[in-house]
């Protein structure tokens, strides 16, 4: 499958050494042929906008779950949790069909769980190239057991289609390592 465009977006956000490096994931997008028969008619760079925020989740002193934005001061520890949210906005006038978003867990990072996950169908990479419906499975010493969560490289999401100005959100938890 040709990639469409990939929008590199790995910024360091912290500089101390004391500190984990969060950095934001790799976002790829492509087009899917589902009949394999003809080229398809496929988004070209520029007209489906990405936008990736970043949030640490935490408590508040009730107990209640909070995002808290990461910036250039946001400092991380091994443990914390970061929230990615995705969004994708078709800025093209024709409506995008078909598309797989593909985002990378970096390697300071790992899942935290796969029900974190949205949209909830959502395809696993041990190897950042080949995609199973989570959660992935592994056989040891004969027996079916889910993939250890540090074994996972990237996440995909199938979008059947996005109309002008239309916009979809992928979302995911990874901690910090």
């Amino acid at each position: 499958m040709q990639k469409l465009s990939v929008f590199a977006l790995m910024t360091a956000l912290l500089g101390a050494s004391a500190t984990a490096t969060a950095v934001l994931p790799t976002v790829a997008l492509e087009p899917v042929d589902n009949n394999q028969a003809a080229p398809i008619s496929a988004p070209v760079a520029g007209q489906v906008q990405t936008r990736i925020l970043a949030s640490v989740v935490g408590q508040d002193p009730q107990g209640q779950e909070v995002l808290s934005p990461v910036n250039a001061q946001t400092r991380l520890a091994s443990g914390n949790v970061v929230e990615y949210r995705g969004y994708l906005t078709n800025n093209s006038p024709d409506r995008i069909r078909n598309m797989k978003v593909t985002m990378n867990i970096p390697a300071n990072m790992e899942l935290v769980s796969t029900s974190d996950v949205e949209p909830t169908r959502a395809f696993g990479s041990m190897d950042g190239a080949n995609f199973q419906y989570m959660p992935l499975k592994t056989n040891m010493n004969g027996v079916l057991q889910n993939l250890p969560m540090a074994y996972y490289k990237a996440i995909q999401w199938d979008v059947p289609g996005l109309g002008l100005n239309e916009v979809a959100m992928v979302k995911y938890r990874l901690k910090v390592k």
